[in-house]
């Protein structure tokens, strides 16, 4: 059922290009997002080759389903329970050709902030790591900690690349943390701009 209503969108997309030229030069490249932005990430990404980590609790059981049910690839992990499993998962799935795709805020919270995961696999592959965030024109929230955007079908939608961050070997996580949240935040100021 989570398809038709997602292909019910009217989406626009921002910021592709920047994707586009990573994948001309045959770079790797990491997918970070915020937890709320799910939804409304899924619709533009399902042919990208993604390997989404997903948390090990029984609502990750439940997002595990529909994102097979959508194509992409699951791995199972998070900070909190089967982070190592889920970390080297992703990372063979890189030296497959996959791109990682973390939500980075997740699986707890708090919201908005940046956990290692994503800076750690950045910095170990030399890969740069792509923010997404995104914004609907007509949307509810949900009363969780991550107060997950929910579109309304048919409603239009925007979904807007942020700049690279790339994390080099000496760079402490903590300042790469507060570039990447920097760069997330910026994008989802643009997208809320875009869906006034």
């Amino acid at each position: 059922m989570i398809a038709p209503w997602l292909a019910s969108l009217r989406m626009k997309v921002v910021g592709r290009r920047r994707v586009e030229e990573l994948r001309a030069h045959g770079a790797p490249y990491l997918y970070a997002l915020w937890h709320s932005d799910q939804l409304l990430v899924l619709p533009t990404h399902r042919r990208d080759d993604c390997t989404v980590l997903v948390s090990q609790s029984e609502d990750g059981a439940l997002l595990t389903g529909a994102l097979e049910g959508l194509g992409y690839e699951v791995v199972r992990g998070s900070s909190s329970r089967g982070g190592v499993a889920g970390w080297l998962g992703l990372r063979r799935a890189m030296k497959r050709g996959r791109t990682p795709t973390f939500a980075v805020d997740g699986p707890r919270g708090p919201a908005r902030s940046v956990a290692a995961g994503v800076l750690a696999l950045a910095r170990a592959s030399g890969a740069p790591i792509v923010p997404i965030t995104a914004s609907a024109r007509r949307e509810t929230r949900t009363r969780g900690w991550d107060r997950t955007r929910v579109p309304w079908p048919g409603s239009r939608a925007v979904v807007v690349y942020g700049r690279p961050i790339r994390v080099a070997r000496e760079e402490e996580l903590s300042d790469a943390a507060a570039r990447l949240e920097a760069s997330l935040r910026h994008a989802s100021d643009r997208a809320e701009r875009l869906t006034r």
